[in-house]
């Protein structure tokens, strides 16, 4: 037996069961017709209470296994219901999975309120589609597009120098605004990022704030290559304190949650969570920001309110816990 779901409105991952006439609607489905299923997605399920709009009993799906095409509905009448179990779903006939590349098949989830002029974003970059271009709002130009100005980076020591000419991603030091003007579309851009102004407007200064989640790259060491960051691996970290040049700032080791793709919690070993210091020197071992949030208060919905929500397409391809 099977239930349909249904997307809850003001959502875009969290379903329900589909109901019809305050009944959930469920039909079974024959052995002869098990290859209908496409794949599992997944899920978290919902317990205890109600909060933010969400109930027990809803499940939280992971966006990118969830199909591009999702217009199923459940069919109607008890008539049609009965007249076999393949037609209790009604979908179109075009594919349900979208194989596109990821950078291709992120879904639209900002409209032109959210931007404003002289706002720097973060937004998806070449060549494996993470946020680690920055780039400043120039206007919206539609209810699809904003025209932006890239950050160019402005390495200040050698080890910077170096890492830029080897045109590595360079994502925490000082910035400055270039001189490439293009239009994009909304759902090439990830977060906003906080910076600080560097004598005028034309220069930038981005480093990891602290309540921030970040993407580090593993066995990382400044003299890398192209070749080395074609099979980079990452680690995720959360932000304990803000940069200084004198200390550089303190990080705390994250791990998936396991069963919720999307939720992290801090790293333990024997009791005790896994800190350290990153110096002023090690920034380059910085992969990305992570557009992240926790709710205070969730935990009455069966998750700790120390858990970390993520945002599922900046998570980079390679990481392990």
């Amino acid at each position: 037996m099977v239930a349909g779901l249904v997307k809850v409105e003001g959502f875009n991952s969290v379903f329900k069961r589909y109901t019809e006439n305050g009944n959930e609607q469920a039909f079974p489905i024959p052995a002869r017709e098990l290859f209908m299923f496409s794949h599992s997605v997944p899920a978290y399920r919902f317990v205890g209470g109600e909060r933010n709009g969400m109930s027990e009993g809803m499940f939280e799906l992971d966006p990118l296994a969830v199909p591009e095409v999702l217009d199923c509905i459940m069919a109607k009448s008890s008539e049609e219901r009965s007249s076999s179990a393949s037609s209790a779903l009604h979908c179109p006939s075009s594919p349900l999975l979208d194989l596109y590349p990821r950078a291709e098949s992120l879904k639209l989830k900002w409209s032109a309120k959210d931007f404003a002029s002289d706002q720097l974003w973060a937004v998806y970059d070449v060549p494996d589609s993470m946020p680690r271009q920055y780039a400043v709002v120039n206007n919206v130009v539609s209810g699809s597009e904003v025209c932006v100005t890239f950050l160019e980076p402005f390495p200040m020591v050698d080890e910077e120098i170096y890492w830029v000419k080897e045109k590595l991603p360079f994502v925490c030091g000082s910035f400055r605004a270039g001189r490439t003007t293009l239009t994009l579309g909304m759902s090439q851009f990830s977060h906003l990022v906080k910076f600080e102004r560097i004598t005028n407007r034309s220069f930038y200064k981005i480093y990891p704030k602290k309540g921030e989640i970040w993407a580090m790259y593993r066995n990382w060491n400044s003299r890398w290559k192209q070749s080395d960051l074609s099979r980079y691996q990452c680690q995720i970290v959360e932000i304990i304190t803000d940069f200084s040049d004198e200390s550089g700032l303190i990080v705390a080791s994250l791990v998936m949650v396991p069963g919720c793709t999307r939720f992290f919690q801090r790293q333990l070993c024997d009791g005790f969570e896994l800190i350290r210091a990153v110096p002023r020197k090690e920034m380059l071992s910085f992969s990305h920001q992570i557009a992240a949030f926790n709710i205070s208060g969730i935990e009455i919905l069966g998750v700790p309110e120390d858990w970390w929500h993520l945002e599922p397409d900046a998570l980079p391809p390679n990481f392990g816990n």
